[in-house]
């Protein structure tokens, strides 16, 4: 097959000092999140245990650690349209869980629901080729599961709002004062809004691989995206407040991580967030990695962001 070896060079993205202040907020939040990504039940032969609120919560948080942490590695790249596009998986998984945490016994079974019935289509899509997906017991339990529980989750955007009603108080009274929680509606338009068009092939999405010449009427693709540090950087802030979202709710109905180790949490969050927008962060890169501090006059200008937060 191959005349002579092949050669592969492997190089990635290595993260620098613009880089710091987003990946610790996202290391600081990934540490909370891991215990609640962990559950063991007992059950009996043939169970569906996704059926158990204990199993199904624990299963999103850890579909929601892992696409933060897959989100991380995309920062280095400063990949805004695919770092975009793990955003929207994450709040999309957010909402659900938002919303089912509110009431399971009720709501669990409308998101099962829509699981399963597109599972029982697809079944049938295989049998017309002569191929089996679902056993007999689990199309069995598929079909008496969506005849007993009749109505789905609904839509996203609604259920966001729906969020809001259950949980956007209490996530706000839950937050060190005196930071207001965004909504998760606005979190929604934030997310999809700008970004849910890029996904597809379309003119907005390839815009950002044209170059236009300033100096005259030219353009150009060379492979590299257009950059812009701000505007690159968002979805993956918006990725991290995304998650503390459900950290909270975790918090309000299990109560963990713990009050006091969320609010340190957000705290941390919200100053590297704040101290990095404003240069007041000194990052050195070390054998062992970042080490992160102020800068030495950063004493001044802190005390005036803290006025002006309030």
């Amino acid at each position: 097959m191959m005349s002579e070896p092949l050669s592969l060079r492997v190089g990635y993205p290595v993260p620098t000092e613009q880089h710091a202040a987003v990946l610790l907020s996202i290391e600081t939040v990934l540490e909370l999140a891991g215990p609640l990504a962990e559950v063991r039940v007992p059950g009996e032969p043939g169970a569906v245990f996704l059926e158990d609120w204990q199993v199904t919560r624990a299963a999103l948080m850890a579909r929601m650690a892992s696409t933060l942490r897959h989100i991380s590695y995309l920062v280095p790249s400063m990949s805004r349209l695919d770092g975009a596009a793990l955003c929207r998986t994450l709040v999309d998984h957010v909402i659900h869980y938002a919303w089912i945490s509110a009431d399971p016994p009720a709501r669990l079974p409308r998101f099962l629901r829509k699981t399963y019935n597109s599972a029982l289509s697809k079944h049938a899509r295989w049998a017309e080729r002569g191929e089996t997906l679902l056993t007999p017991e689990l199309h069995a339990h598929y079909t008496a599961f969506i005849a007993t529980h009749p109505e789905g989750p609904g839509k996203l955007r609604p259920m966001a709002a729906t969020v809001d009603t259950n949980w956007l108080n209490d996530v706000r009274a839950a937050a060190p004062a005196p930071l207001q929680m965004v909504s998760m509606s606005e979190l929604y338009e934030w997310v999809y809004d700008p970004f849910a068009d890029l996904d597809h092939p379309s003119a907005a999405a390839l815009q950002s691989f044209v170059h236009l010449d300033p100096n005259g009427p030219a353009a150009w693709v060379d492979g590299e995206p257009e950059r812009d540090a701000v505007t690159d950087m968002r979805p993956f802030w918006l990725a991290v407040w995304a998650i503390i979202w459900a950290l909270t709710v975790a918090e309000l109905t299990q109560g963990r991580p713990g009050r006091s180790a969320l609010q340190a949490a957000i705290q941390r969050v919200r100053a590297l967030r704040e101290y990095d927008r404003h240069g007041l962060l000194d990052v050195r890169t070390t054998a062992d990695g970042m080490v992160i501090g102020l800068v030495a006059d950063a004493d001044e200008q802190i005390a005036a962001i803290t006025r002006a937060n309030g």
